[in-house]
């Protein structure tokens, strides 16, 4: 899992490998994840198929309720759309154009 911070907004990404359309969640890291944001915290499910190399980007909330509700927000499939991640943290997460550090589907194993 990661623990990050983009222009003064922490974040926490759960990694996942899924099989087909299938996220799976232990209730540990559910509650994990309601804890967190039901005190603010902004949690994402990374998630890749297990054959592929798109990344799904669910949004915490989302991914701890059933499945008919696990919609990724954002799709990645470029280091270039990491930028759009960054923009899901919010205003402050607007203030930069640039990616961090260089990031790529191939670096998540």
């Amino acid at each position: 899992d990661v623990n990050g911070c983009y222009n003064g907004v922490e974040f926490w990404l759960e990694l996942k490998v899924i099989k087909g359309n299938s996220l799976q969640l232990s209730k540990f890291q559910k509650a994990w994840i309601y804890e967190r944001t039901r005190v603010g915290g902004k949690v994402f499910v990374l998630a890749r198929p297990l054959t592929g190399s798109v990344l799904k980007v669910f949004e915490g909330s989302n991914a701890i309720r059933g499945p008919e509700s696990r919609y990724p927000v954002l799709w990645i499939h470029d280091p270039g759309d990491w930028l759009k991640f960054y923009r899901l943290l919010g205003p402050a997460g607007d203030a930069g154009s640039e990616i961090p550090f260089p990031l790529s589907s191939n670096y998540i194993n």
